[in-house]
């Protein structure tokens, strides 16, 4: 049987998968290597953006289908390099009203503003 590298069919791995991990380097290749788990617990500033992220993914997921789907097809319709969760958890970071703006004179789509994720003290 013949392996054909992802590469070729416009595919790139990256991240953790069965115990390795893949990374593309700057020259384009697929770089293997074992996993290696941290040597320390995560600091609390690494546990806040993790939490952040969380309540990004946990308010996407609360919306009804066809809000989400307004962000896919801006995603798709603009040619951004993002898919719909992407872009909403961007905003959920961002709150960038100008992006939003710029997403609208593109696309016709007005998106609704995704709530913020930043704690407030």
């Amino acid at each position: 049987m013949t392996i054909i590298p992802p590469q070729l069919i416009g595919m790139t791995v990256s991240g953790d998968m069965n115990g390795e991990t893949f990374y593309t380097n700057r020259f384009g290749r697929t770089v293997v290597y074992p996993h290696a788990p941290p040597k320390c617990p995560p600091t609390l500033a690494q546990i806040a953006q993790r939490y952040r992220f969380v309540m990004a993914i946990r308010t996407w997921q609360a919306r009804p289908a066809y809000l989400q789907n307004q962000y896919i097809d801006v995603a798709r319709r603009t040619g951004i390099r993002f898919t719909g969760l992407n872009l909403w958890i961007s905003l959920s970071f961002s709150q960038d009203r100008g992006l939003i703006n710029t997403l609208f004179n593109q696309t016709g789509i007005m998106l609704g503003m995704p709530p913020s994720v930043w704690i407030t003290p």
